[in-house]
């Protein structure tokens, strides 16, 4: 098989693996919906959002060095630092819900624990694929893709079926993810403990702390919309806006996280390597996934609407609303996600971290307005909207800039070698 067969046969398998996942999470969102009223699922959804912030700090953000790293025992002492920080912020959280349920009600403790589940199950997960990714494993690591969706699907269904409460999705969250994980480290690559030696690049606390602030304002950024209309509009806004987000994304996230997986793979090889063609790779992915996220974003806007009660169930008409004005605002994010984890490999966390507090200082701003506007649930989306375009515009940008700066302090064999 020539490379470039058994690169596109790559591609196909994580690809697959990744719409496999995804469409099993996204065909139990109508049980859930006629499960769970909109306030009862806000309140996972809430929990959810403040998992995807806290994600970042409980790996240390080594999901997105791990791959560049070109020795083999240093990979694996940075897997075990991640490892044991997940672990730690596990702890934190669980005691967190333990305090709460004594002096706050059972709800924000239940938030609380759904949130140390859900934390846990996406860092074990992002951890785990990055070795995977490191290791060359792309059919293994479309199996796991297709296998935790799959799993976490059929567990979310057994609870909705059986009425169980809310929290158990976020169970079903965890031990989906953890079983995939499981299931699919069986033979998995070994680490070669005596590849030791000196990194280009060394990832100590000074490109740690911009690497997990970075993180977690890229997700606050994501999930500013979700909690704070749940703060000001009550949990109800919460669930309409968590699933609208989770049906605007769904098409995004199905090729997105796959080919985020596939850009890391494909760029850290290059960077370990010190050669170049980063720039150009940027901006062929980008072209090519203009076309793809706009006419994505269209078909959202226009079915949206009519489409959120026969799919939804009635009471979740705003729901059809907000996907459709948040449409066009998260397409944008399947030009520069996949591209993202450039910039740590790159060791420009300090840029990635100036990147996303702009991001969300554009989005808390424009949060800020919709409340002095006293706006509804549709002006607050639409404030939040506009920012989150600008912030993708703006990011566009810098991935290019910094892209072209790589391939400046690499001229060598640029045409040779790509």
């Amino acid at each position: 098989m020539t490379p470039g067969k058994r690169g596109r046969r790559h591609v196909a398998a994580v690809v697959s693996g990744q719409l496999i996942g995804q469409l099993s999470l996204l065909s139990v969102i109508p049980i859930l919906s006629r499960t769970y009223d909109p306030a009862t699922f806000g309140a996972f959804q809430i929990a959810a959002s403040l998992a995807m912030m806290i994600q970042p700090l409980a790996t240390l953000r080594t999901e997105f060095i791990l791959p560049s790293v070109t020795h083999d025992e240093n990979a694996r002492g940075l897997y075990i630092r991640g490892v044991l920080m997940v672990l730690a912020v596990a702890a934190v959280t669980t005691l967190a819900a333990a305090i709460l349920a004594l002096s706050s009600g059972m709800q924000p403790a239940q938030i609380a624990a759904m949130c140390a589940l859900q934390t846990t199950a996406l860092a074990i997960t992002v951890l785990d694929n990055a070795r995977l990714i490191r290791a060359g494993s792309e059919t293994r690591l479309a199996i796991r893709n297709g296998l935790a969706g799959a799993l976490t699907a059929v567990l979310q269904l057994v609870c909705a079926s059986l009425t169980l409460d809310i929290w158990l999705l976020a169970v079903s969250v965890l031990a989906g993810r953890g079983l995939a994980i499981l299931l699919t480290s069986i033979g998995s690559p070994r680490w070669n403990r005596n590849d030791v030696g000196d990194e280009s690049r060394g990832y100590g606390i000074r490109r740690i702390t911009p690497s997990v602030l970075a993180g977690v304002a890229a997700s606050a950024t994501g999930q500013t919309l979700t909690v704070t209309s749940g703060m000001t509009l009550g949990p109800s806004a919460s669930g309409y806006v968590g699933v609208s987000q989770r049906i605007a994304g769904a098409p995004i996230t199905l090729v997105g996280q796959s080919l985020s997986q596939l850009t890391q793979s494909r760029s850290s090889a290059l960077i370990r390597a010190s050669r170049p063609g980063l720039g150009r790779q940027v901006r062929r992915q980008m072209l090519v996934l203009s076309g793809i996220s706009a006419s994505v974003a269209l078909v959202l806007t226009v079915l949206a609407p009519p489409l959120a009660v026969p799919i939804l169930g009635k009471g979740w008409e705003a729901a059809g609303i907000v996907t459709a004005v948040l449409a066009f605002p998260i397409s944008f994010q399947l030009l520069v996600g996949p591209l993202m984890p450039l910039l740590p490999m790159l060791g420009r966390e300090r840029r990635l971290l100036s990147l996303q507090l702009t991001r969300l200082g554009l989005v808390l701003a424009a949060v800020v307005i919709a409340r002095v506007l006293d706006a509804d649930l549709l002006g607050t989306t639409v404030c939040f909207g506009a920012a989150t375009l600008l912030g993708y515009l703006y990011t566009v940008v810098v991935l290019i800039v910094e892209a072209d700066r790589y391939d400046r302090q690499h001229p060598q064999e640029l045409d040779g070698n790509n």
